[in-house]
């Protein structure tokens, strides 16, 4: 079970389908790539229980008011939403003082994914765009927060824009992310590009990446029979 927390909806994954999907588009040159793959489908399964413990809860307690970016990816017939929670980003940003730096305008749409919008901002249009990891199609990185401000900014001509770029283990571990199969689900993409990458340089060997997965750290409680 999974959850859409801006339309306060409840839905399934067809893991099984998911699993078919993985094999077939995220096909990666790696000795190890069978047991890798398996041993995400573990955590997503345990991931996936867990969520339904928290949508309980939420039920139960009451589901907060929160704004929340939704990211439909698709994965064949299996589609799935992250929920970035803004409030749990703008926290992070103000506990950790991260800097802001500037990206080319001319970068928006070629590495980063952005929505274009058509109301107008409420907020300061000079105050920082918030994009993050997110390996799918064309893309690298993706905006989480400041898609009204980038819009308007666009259309004025800018060169350059305030961004923040919130590291993916942020996101997770400061609940930008609040579901756990949200954050398995996104850790699984990113992890997959960077494996990706490795096996392309030849700059590791593929026994020490598989040992680096996630699904041997982070998610470990999760890959379990």
């Amino acid at each position: 079970m999974a959850f859409d927390l801006a339309n306060l909806e409840e839905y399934s994954l067809d893991l099984n389908e998911l699993r078919n999907y993985l094999h077939k588009y995220y096909r990666l040159d790696f000795k190890y790539f069978d047991q890798w793959i398996d041993g995400w489908i573990k955590v997503f399964k345990h991931a996936e229980r867990d969520t339904t413990n928290q949508i309980n809860t939420l039920k139960e307690n009451g589901v907060p008011a929160v704004e929340v970016f939704t990211q439909n990816v698709h994965f064949g017939r299996v589609t799935f939403k992250f929920n970035f929670i803004i409030e749990s980003a703008k926290g992070y940003v103000k506990d950790s003082k991260i800097k802001s730096k500037k990206i080319k305008a001319n970068e928006f749409s070629k590495q980063i994914k952005w929505s274009k919008e058509v109301s107008t901002t409420t907020h300061e249009i000079n105050s920082p765009i918030y994009l993050t990891t997110l390996p799918m199609d064309k893309y690298m990185y993706i905006v989480i927060d400041g898609n009204h401000r980038l819009t308007e900014l666009l259309k004025k001509g800018v060169t350059e824009v305030s961004c923040i770029d919130i590291h993916p283990m942020e996101i997770i571990n400061h609940d930008i992310l609040l579901f756990t199969i949200d954050k398995a689900i996104y850790a699984f993409m990113v992890e997959a590009k960077v494996f990706e990458q490795h096996l392309k340089l030849h700059n590791h060997s593929h026994e020490l990446l598989f040992k680096s997965s996630n699904i041997n750290n982070a998610f470990k409680k999760l890959n379990i029979d």
